[in-house]
């Protein structure tokens, strides 16, 4: 069992108005209404309102989540995908810090305040994978291809936070418009798909082709 969603629709419509791909639903927690939205096959943070979108709920609390990072030249440095998503203020969860060599980061958010566990070079189009499994956390970059081959980034995390969690998704704080991620999969641990590549549009591999 897993939540997936492709993004595939030209849009703009609003993330909780948008049937996942893979069936269930995006849940609007709290924040503004269209603070996500699909747009050009991809999803774009909508609103500098900090807002939370959760998938279906799968169960457990060991996770993992895998996506497609769109952005990289401009950056989305408030909008996070999360794993333990308690609220608007707590969760782990992936971001894009800019270009530079601390730009792709995984972070730990507890009562509003950010702390970076790792940092590492955010790289344009790439994978990327959080899992978690019991207070170990362990962060990913599948690189650029079509499917992802997965890479171990920085050493694992001790993360004693929100570990009986469950809920996963997305937390949306800019209002860029850019494209920011694709192709996600929010999981249980044990429920994730093992060599999982969501299917993907003409359009998508026309743009890979063409960069």
């Amino acid at each position: 069992m897993s939540f997936t969603d492709n993004f595939d629709e030209t849009g703009p419509t609003n993330l909780e108005d948008r049937t996942p791909s893979g069936g269930g639903a995006w849940t609007l927690v709290s924040g503004a209404a269209g603070a996500a939205v699909v747009a050009a096959n991809v999803l774009k943070a909508n609103s500098t309102t900090a807002s939370v979108y959760t998938c279906t709920d799968q169960g457990s609390a060991d996770q993992v989540a895998t996506f497609r990072s769109k952005i990289f030249a401009t950056t989305n440095t408030n909008s996070f995908v999360c794993i333990s998503l308690v609220d608007v203020d707590n969760f782990i969860g992936w971001r894009l810090n800019g270009t530079g060599s601390t730009g792709r980061r995984l972070t730990k958010r507890v009562a509003g305040v950010n702390t970076d566990l790792i940092t590492s070079q955010g790289v344009d189009e790439e994978w990327i994978k959080l899992e978690r499994s019991g207070h170990t956390v362990k962060f990913y970059q599948g690189g650029t291809g079509a499917s992802p081959s997965w890479t171990p980034v920085g050493a694992d995390q001790t993360v004693t936070n929100f570990s009986g969690e469950t809920s996963q998704g997305v937390r949306t704080a800019d209002s860029s418009g850019n494209a920011w991620i694709d192709d996600i999969e929010l999981a249980a641990l044990a429920g994730a798909a093992t060599s999982y590549v969501m299917p993907r549009s003409a359009y998508k591999f026309q743009h890979l082709m063409v960069r």
